[in-house]
This record gives C-alpha cells, structure tokens and sequence, in this order.
C-alpha cells in the first residue's frame, strides 16, 4: 500500500523492487569473539506478525546452527586477496551495480541488496541511533530501534504525569525515492498499527485497511474537537473586534 518505500536508486535512477526483503545481523555468541552475520528475510503479502517471527527466528537459528554462510565465506575470500586486487574487484562490482548489471548470484552474496535494514541496538543494550545509509547496494531504509526505558507522558485527560515503557525507533530514508508528505503518511499509517496491535495479527493488506479506516476516524474527531477557528473567521473576528474582550 506504501511501495514508494520500498524503492531504491541505482544509476542515478529509481527503481521501483518487485520483493520485500529486510536485512539484520545475527551474533552467534554475546562475547568480542562472537561471529556476526547478515540474515536476509523475504516476506510477502499474506505474511502477519506470527508469520514474520517465524521467518526471523528461523533464519537466525540457521545461522547459529552453522559455522557461516555462503556469503560470509565469499566475503571472507575476498578480504583475503592482495589491496590491489579487491581494489579492481570493488571498481568492478561499482560498475555493474550503477548500470545495472550486477549478477542476481552475486547480489545475493552481498548482504547490502534489500529493501530495509533493521538494527537491534536494545538487544546488546544500546539506544537507538541514526546510521548512515550505504553507498553501494540498493538499502534505501536503516532503522535502528533501541532499549526499553521509562519516559514520562502527560495524561491529556486527567493532566497527570504518567511514567510508560518506551522504545525509540531512529529511521534513515534516502529522500529520493519518496517525497516528505508521502513519508509523514506512511509514518502516521506506521503509528496507527502500533496503536491497535492486533492488527498485526492480520495479513498486511487487512491490517492497513483497518489502520487506514481508524486513522481517518481519529482524525474526523480530533477535527470535530477544534475549537479555533480558521484564518480568515479569526482575521474577520480581529478587525470587528480587535481589543477583544478587554474592550
């Protein structure tokens, strides 16, 4: 419902991706010597929040039951060759990934083809942070979600302060494959599934349907709450009026 999001730009041109893959890294030992990997998830339509963990954990079980992937022994190749070579190595790789041309079987070895990548900070008790988007591969979105702590939030209704679990999402976009407006929308569409997570439950195509209906709902009452009034009533109300009621 969203596919702009899911753009990326290559040769000084935006293409629009026919899958949604997300990429994250998976440490097989929470110690410095722990071995790092990038899983690759692909995901579809009908897939719902149940679904979408049983592909994570899936994959990240599959990389801890094993001594790498075939991507990590091909990096691991390369980063044993001589500067001069993986110099002319990158050179190339750079030339086909800007015309295009890039092998499928080369790009699935090189975990920077994807849609999103997703870094857990929280998870090794780090905040979230902003990270830089790459220069080569067609990663378009970097999302980092951090811990979990207490913030303190302002009960509208009573004007009470009210202390609430918190996790801070930081999302790095390329601003060229979608404009401003689209991206607010996309977040406020984001933020209404948060709101009803059970929605989440539902394949993709249900829940923003229903997050699309609640949120223009939500939006038709805070809209019938407004009690300023516009410009050009106000401007109306300040020459007839202008002291107001001190006159």
């Amino acid at each position: 419902r969203r596919p702009h999001l899911n753009r990326f730009v290559a040769g000084r041109r935006i293409f629009q991706r026919n899958s949604f893959d997300i990429l994250y890294v998976v440490k097989t030992s929470m110690t410095d010597a722990g071995m790092e990997s990038v899983a690759k998830v692909r995901f579809d339509g009908d897939d719902n929040l149940n679904s979408v963990r049983d592909k994570m954990a899936e994959s990240v079980n599959e990389i801890k039951g094993s001594e790498g992937k075939e991507d990590d022994r091909f990096i691991g190749l390369v980063t044993k060759l001589p500067r001069v070579i993986k110099r002319l190595i990158i050179s190339l790789a750079r030339t086909l990934d800007f015309h295009g041309m890039m092998p499928k079987s080369i790009m699935e070895l090189i975990p920077l083809y994807s849609s999103i990548f997703i870094s857990h900070m929280g998870s090794i008790g780090g905040d979230a942070m902003f990270h830089h988007l790459y220069a080569f591969g067609t990663i378009s979105v970097f999302c980092t979600i951090g811990k979990i702590y207490l913030k303190p939030y302002r009960d509208i209704r009573t004007d009470e302060v009210i202390w609430k679990k918190t996790i801070d999402l930081n999302i790095t976009l390329d601003e060229r494959i979608c404009d401003g407006f689209y991206f607010i929308k996309s977040l406020e569409l984001f933020d209404a599934l948060l709101d009803n997570p059970i929605l989440l439950e539902k394949t993709p195509h249900q829940a923003i349907e229903e997050a699309e209906r609640a949120l223009k709902e939500r939006q038709e009452r805070i809209k019938a709450k407004q009690t300023y009034h516009d410009m050009e009533e106000y401007w109306e109300d300040m020459m007839d009026n202008p002291l107001g009621d001190n006159e």
